[in-house]
């Protein structure tokens, strides 16, 4: 399965772009000194950005920039023509984190060999197309949807509405973008499932918060922003600008980490980076796979050790801190042993299967953690 190729690591962007503009490039510096370049009076000059990109090395991943101004797509990224759209509407410090993210699509080498999803567009179009012709499509019988043949009015519909330059094309024009967006919702199964889901009451955030976590070419870069905004450093950088001693900082992050779940209280990682607590937050709440919440587990918790070798002096609750992440598993009635009750194990008189198996295997090498 797809998520499975999640678990072995993030999408590290200065490595894969390297791989492209030599091992000497800095792809973090390049991106903000881009976007900042061409940024005045808190709004991209798309003239001067694009000029600046021509002498840049990005110039091999992006075509081209060109302003949108949709309310909630801050970024996106054509893979056939390479163009960016960018908002018109965003900070610079959202605009820099959301072309990283998008570029992460660029170089994702994996994007080919996971399944279609529906994104947030299509979200929107369904939902729009929905509230309008709901008495149309439903079966009243089976409270279903009983067509698709409405899909290029709905797209149609959607962009008319909502797109000022969309009114302004030729009718072959506009004829030719609906049907290069239909052409794409080529999964009706999960088409099927929004407007089912509209009709159960969900709202369209929620719909659009399931679709954008559970999408298979998105979560490895949820995960890559993630280890971004929670890595070493970073923590080190808000224990700092804070005035945070060590220790008090360690206490407070184990503690986050070892309750975290979609019922925990967020506002230390939301401190840290709300965008990222934000994606925390939602993956717990919507992933349908618990692969999924393990890697966000050990993200947090790698980044963590990370922290505590690299930054924090030395003391007892460092050492304690240092010692290897006992992930929670999960599912029904399935619990991690904790490494106290590992120590309890008498291996020369196992009590019951488990123990018996734990110490058969730990005998034969098997990689049990323990305690000096």
């Amino acid at each position: 399965m797809w998520y499975r190729f999640a678990a072995y690591g993030t999408i590290d962007l200065q490595k894969y772009i390297s791989e492209k503009l030599g091992e000497d490039f800095d792809a973090d510096s390049e991106i903000s000194n881009l976007l900042s370049s061409a940024y005045f009076d808190r709004k991209l000059n798309f003239d001067v950005l694009n000029e600046n990109l021509s002498t840049s090395p990005l110039v091999s991943l992006i075509s081209k920039f060109i302003p949108t101004n949709h309310l909630t797509h801050l970024a996106l990224y054509n893979y056939d023509t390479k163009v960016v759209e960018l908002s018109t509407r965003s900070s610079l410090a959202n605009l820099i984190q959301s072309l990283r993210h998008e570029l992460r699509h660029a170089v994702d080498k994996g994007r080919g060999f996971r399944p279609e999803w529906l994104n947030n567009i299509f979200i929107d179009i369904l939902s729009n197309f929905f509230n309008k012709n709901k008495d149309i499509i439903m079966d009243n019988d089976t409270s279903s949807v009983s067509f698709f043949k409405l899909l290029y009015q709905a797209a149609y519909t959607y962009w008319y509405q909502n797109d000022p330059e969309f009114r302004e094309l030729s009718d072959e024009d506009q004829n030719k973008k609906i049907v290069d967006i239909v052409f794409y919702m080529k999964r009706k199964d999960l088409i099927k499932d929004v407007f089912q889901r509209l009709i159960n009451g969900e709202k369209v955030n929620e719909i659009k918060d399931y679709y954008y976590i559970n999408n298979p070419g998105e979560y490895v870069t949820h995960l890559s922003d993630i280890n971004d905004q929670f890595s070493a450093e970073a923590l080190n950088s808000f224990a700092q600008r804070n005035n945070i001693d060590d220790e008090i900082f360690i206490y407070m992050m184990k503690d986050v980490i070892s309750k975290l779940n979609v019922n925990s209280d967020f506002s230390l990682l939301r401190y840290i980076s709300s965008h990222g607590a934000d994606l925390i937050e939602t993956i717990l709440k919507h992933s349908e796979n618990p692969q999924m919440i393990r890697n966000v587990y050990k993200i947090l918790s790698d980044n963590f050790q990370k922290y505590v070798s690299q930054y924090a002096y030395s003391t007892d609750l460092t050492k304690e801190a240092k010692k290897e992440y006992n992930a929670p598993r999960t599912g029904k009635k399935k619990k991690r042993w904790s490494v106290k009750y590992k120590k309890s194990i008498n291996c020369n008189n196992p009590k019951g299967f488990s123990q018996k198996n734990y110490c058969k295997r730990k005998r034969s090498g098997g990689n049990y953690k323990t305690e000096s």
